[in-house]
């Protein structure tokens, strides 16, 4: 945001931003509401679209990424539920196939936002105008063409920013993920102390491009229910994996529920 916000505004829009990702299907996500998150935080519109498209574009690139990396160091040998099917618009798919869609999905949404915002912004303002130019649109085609010169300015700065600046944004989405996902390891490791970190942060790769397309809010029931076929049994005792999904999605899900309620109504006054 080019210091725009304080670290306070930023820590709010992040935390609310996880909340309504949380409340919204997976292939949805919180990016919309991000937007609005934004904007009442006094960014202008076409900025605030720039700013959530290049931090999903990061996120993108870190999937894209990893992807290839674990199928060069670990292998695909264990990594998918052999007997999980799963229908998907009519078709009847295994996991590998989920991932393989996920992945594909994850990719052409990176094409998009890298042409959209660091390409050809032009383009992509003329096809939302030519979009809001059918008489059901119409009355905000106006509010369109001011939103797509902001996002043409933005982009004009963010192509001009140095390296290190894209660095830096790419070094704390891969942390934040990495994170995310060692979390997990940590708990495995408590069950099952002699566990290949590898695979299992592989896994969780794996597990989370399914996710991603989840139809569900936060990925609910389709989280806990991937884990167990990932790692019930093959690397958790099947004992103990309902409880350890449960301590999971305690320590990764919830947390942004209940800090979204505590810091909604505060944020909300603060900006009106």
């Amino acid at each position: 945001s080019s210091k725009q916000f304080s670290w306070r505004q930023c820590f709010d829009i992040v935390l609310l931003w996880e909340f309504a990702s949380a409340l919204t299907p997976s292939v949805v996500g919180g990016s919309a509401v991000a937007i609005y998150f934004l904007n009442r935080e006094g960014m202008n519109l076409g900025k605030s679209t720039a700013i959530v498209m290049v931090t999903a574009m990061m996120d993108e690139i870190f999937y894209v990424s990893m992807v290839p990396l674990i199928m060069i160091f670990v292998g695909v040998h264990g990594l998918f539920p052999e007997n999980w099917e799963q229908t998907l618009f009519g078709m009847t798919l295994t996991a590998e196939g989920l991932f393989w869609v996920g992945y594909l999905f994850t990719f052409t949404l990176l094409m998009i936002l890298v042409y959209a915002v660091l390409i050809n912004p032009r383009a992509f303002r003329y096809v939302l105008i030519k979009l809001f130019s059918l008489p059901f649109l119409r009355k905000w085609r106006y509010r369109i063409v001011a939103w797509g010169n902001d996002l043409m300015i933005t982009s004009r700065e963010l192509k001009e920013q140095h390296s290190g600046y894209w660095f830096k944004g790419l070094a704390a989405t891969f942390a934040s993920w990495s994170a995310r996902f060692l979390l997990l390891n940590c708990l495995l490791m408590m069950v099952v102390p002699g566990i290949d970190n590898m695979v299992a942060y592989a896994k969780q790769i794996v597990m989370w491009m399914i996710m991603l397309i989840s139809p569900t809010p936060g990925s609910s029931g389709v989280a806990e229910f991937a884990f167990y076929e990932f790692f019930g049994g093959s690397v958790v005792p099947v004992t103990v994996v309902g409880l350890l999904a449960i301590l999971w999605r305690l320590m990764t899900y919830f947390p942004y529920l209940f800090a979204g309620v505590l810091i909604l109504p505060s944020w909300l006054r603060r900006t009106s």
